[in-house]
């Protein structure tokens, strides 16, 4: 469905009625001018969106072997620019999945104070994309894309010490990284569009998108607490030669 909002406020529009007692006299845009608004070029996007990891053959067991869960979800951020007319788009984005997470609290012998310990394992994606992106009559924008960047796997273990409301935070960690490139295709769908007179058009699209990456040796971390009455930890590592992933997001674009 396509909304248009056209805001006629005086100092928005540039319209000042002769008899303001007389709505009628506003000057209403014609078909002409609504047609060559929405024709114009949109050249910055900004899309925030949910994502989920498929991780494939080794990186896959590796997971496995660790506890962690081979698919991952998360959520992203993602600007760029667009070329239009020209059906070209470069950008870069930044997201997090959620690898599995764990914590416990216990008090101390006294009940004066008590611990909170708790465990995490996320990936953090950095990658940049150039894109071709042709508009069909600025409803539907198909694309495919390449990809390159890197990814951070990061394990955290945190302690907390509270005491007489008094909080002591404490942390180790283990990471690593692997160089990503890979290649992805998508659809964006234009929701609505949004005309503020004389000219000025914002868009909203509904985006879907499949990607497939490659990545470098790494070795993938991860934290464990000890089970039962302690505040022992430890971390693993599973070493992968060629990390492989699936990728699937919906979220939504605004071009500017």
């Amino acid at each position: 469905m396509l909304l248009s909002a056209y805001c006629l406020h005086a100092q928005i529009a540039g319209e000042v009625p002769s008899n303001p007692d007389n709505p009628s006299e506003l000057k209403m845009p014609d078909d002409e001018t609504i047609r060559r608004i929405k024709q114009q070029a949109l050249n910055m996007q900004f899309e925030i969106h949910y994502q989920q990891a498929v991780s494939q053959l080794d990186l896959r067991n590796a997971f496995e072997l660790l506890g962690q869960p081979p698919v991952a979800y998360g959520f992203g951020v993602e600007g760029g620019y667009y070329f239009d007319p020209v059906p070209l788009a470069v950008g870069g984005e930044l997201g997090v999945y959620f690898n599995g997470a764990d914590s416990k609290s216990l008090r101390s012998s006294s009940f004066s104070s008590r611990f909170e310990l708790t465990s995490s394992n996320v990936q953090i994606p950095i990658l940049a994309h150039i894109r071709f992106q042709p508009t069909i009559n600025s409803w539907l924008f198909p694309y495919a894309e390449a990809v390159a960047g890197f990814t951070i796997f990061s394990s955290t273990i945190t302690l907390r010490h509270i005491r007489a409301g008094d909080t002591l935070t404490d942390s180790d960690g283990n990471g690593a990284l692997t160089w990503n490139y890979g290649v992805g295709m998508g659809l964006a769908i234009k929701v609505h569009d949004i005309i503020t007179l004389p000219n000025s058009l914002q868009r909203t699209l509904f985006d879907v998108r499949v990607r497939y990456l490659w990545g470098s040796d790494t070795n993938i971390p991860h934290a464990e607490l000890v089970d039962g009455n302690t505040l022992d930890y430890y971390f693993t590592e599973q070493r992968v030669a060629t990390p492989q992933v699936v990728m699937f997001r919906a979220g939504f674009i605004f071009q500017l």
